[in-house]
């Protein structure tokens, strides 16, 4: 009888611990969310001051100014959206690697399809797109290799356009399995050797380039609108990216949309610093900082590289 009372004491004083151990994680993970929220709040807040200084008008619905900007901002989205969601869901190589190709393949689809167009109907003109500088915005001596994403996404851009690579074929059929293995090479003889990438998550990134791409069509042009919604959620849920972070992405993102369209490439450059400074000193988890790092770094670098004329 007294080892049943001793069994059933020890038996409620274990559930007691265990109930108490719920309640402390329950509370820590709570904390945690709060937590969580109030640095992407405090963020997002500084990011509202950041364009106010710049006058930026978040989400404005533009009439698409052709000549201007359609060029620079359609690439900066595509780029950093696919960069981004790639580097993301693989490593800083990989956003790297499959980000330069989808903005390879959006300027030939672009000079081979939509300029052509252009040339051949005698309608308004595309825009010219040249290649421009490029920037890095951490020199320091303890920047990473995310730091200079930007610089080469630009560089692999020169050395696709001085071997004249192409993608797209007389039919106007893209290959991105072929000059991801062109890039690929190109990365590695810089020393840069991308671990292998989950088919899946190429299929994903490509398939999400290929319908932003070839929603340029010219015959529409009067009628395009920008998706400030780039960074569908459901479409990425399969990469194993939280919601949250596509969350703060896309917010990120449309804020970038909006300076590339509005600022000269002296300001683009300037806003590109500042924001910088706002997410490094952010109080954001690494990993997120390092995401909105090369949000920032492949926006604004795609945006100088093709600079509309």
């Amino acid at each position: 009888m007294k080892n049943i009372f001793i069994f059933i004491s020890c038996l409620i004083t274990g559930l007691a611990f265990t109930s108490c151990d719920n309640s402390i994680l329950e509370a820590t993970n709570q904390s945690t969310v709060e937590v969580k929220k109030d640095s992407y709040a405090s963020f997002l807040t500084s990011l509202d001051s950041l364009n106010n200084n710049y006058n930026i008008v978040q989400n404005e619905q533009r009439g698409i100014n052709f000549k201007k900007w359609t060029g620079k901002a359609f690439s900066a989205i595509i780029d950093y959206s696919v960069g981004t969601v790639a580097f993301a869901a693989t490593s800083p190589l990989g956003g790297t690697l499959i980000g330069t190709c989808a903005s390879w393949l959006y300027d030939e689809y672009w000079e081979k399809v939509v300029c052509k167009h252009f040339r051949g109907t005698q309608q308004k003109s595309a825009p010219t797109l040249t290649a421009g500088p490029s920037i890095v915005f951490n020199e320091s001596p303890d920047a990473s290799f995310i730091d200079s994403i930007g610089y080469y996404h630009n560089l692999l851009l020169a050395e696709l356009d001085s071997l004249n690579v192409s993608g797209i074929d007389e039919n106007n059929n893209i290959d991105y399995e072929g000059l991801f293995v062109i890039v690929q090479n190109l990365l590695a003889n810089h020393g840069h050797n991308c671990p292998e990438i989950n088919s899946e998550i190429k299929y994903l990134c490509f398939s999400y380039a290929d319908r932003e791409i070839k929603s340029l069509n010219p015959n529409e042009f009067e009628n395009w609108t920008i998706d400030y919604n780039v960074l569908n959620t459901t479409e990425y849920l399969p990469l194993n990216i939280k919601e949250e972070q596509i969350v703060l992405l896309n917010e990120v993102g449309n804020s970038l949309y909006n300076a590339v369209v509005s600022m000269s490439d002296s300001n683009i450059i300037s806003y590109g610093k500042d924001l910088y400074g706002i997410i490094e000193n952010s109080k954001l988890e690494r990993n997120e900082k390092d995401e909105l790092h090369v949000l920032n770094n492949i926006a604004i670098n795609s945006t100088l590289h093709w600079s509309s004329e």
